[in-house]
């Protein structure tokens, strides 16, 4: 796995003084070099220290090593694989109609999909999902969607979830449900900060 992590001292401190830096700041770039059961972003220091942020932000171009067309994405945080804690409510649509459910049955709740072997080589979805209020002291709430081409018949997912758990997000794990994560899969994680200084 190829990846870079940004320590580098936070934008909005210049010379040790606050300033009004970008509102997106780069923390972490995994690009797989071969496939993998899990992928691990976790808060180190600098720039990638999350306590700083209010949101994160995570943008994915992926595709599952695993024979069938397409497979399920899961995601949990801090090592809380207690399936309870984690509730999603989705929407599917393939253009041609939709349906939408809730989903509550593993250690992690439900992202969205990634195309998988029986899809045409190097198809990879899109997606994106944003973790709200990381650090605050509530239950964490996040949106996701994805689009993708499985074997010809494309869907998009909308998701809600929710991580019923109150401490700070510090620790992300992206997962397979079944198979692995295939090579050359980008994930870019994103914090967002507050504004750091009044007009």
């Amino acid at each position: 796995m190829a990846e870079t992590i940004n320590t580098a001292t936070p934008d909005y401190i210049v010379e040790g003084v606050l300033t009004d830096g970008e509102s997106w700041v780069p923390l972490i770039t995994n690009i797989l070099d071969a496939t993998a059961s899990e992928i691990i972003f976790e808060s180190t220091t600098g720039a990638n220290e999350w306590s700083q942020y209010m949101d994160l932000v995570m943008i994915i171009y992926g595709r599952a090593n695993h024979s069938a067309s397409y497979r399920n994405i899961n995601i949990s945080f801090n090592d809380d694989t207690t399936a309870a804690n984690y509730t999603s409510q989705y929407y599917v649509g393939d253009g041609g109609g939709g349906s939408s459910t809730g989903y509550s049955t593993y250690a992690g709740y439900y992202y969205g999909w990634v195309p998988a072997h029986s899809t045409t080589d190097a198809i990879y979805g899109a997606g994106m999902i944003t973790f709200y209020d990381i650090n605050s002291g509530k239950r964490k709430s996040s949106n996701s969607w994805t689009a993708n081409d499985a074997a010809g018949s494309g869907a998009v997912y909308l998701g809600s979830n929710a991580w019923e758990n109150t401490p700070a997000i510090t620790k992300i794990k992206f997962e397979c449900q079944s198979g692995d994560t295939h090579e050359d899969t980008r994930i870019d994680l994103f914090g967002v900060l507050p504004r750091m200084v009044t007009a």
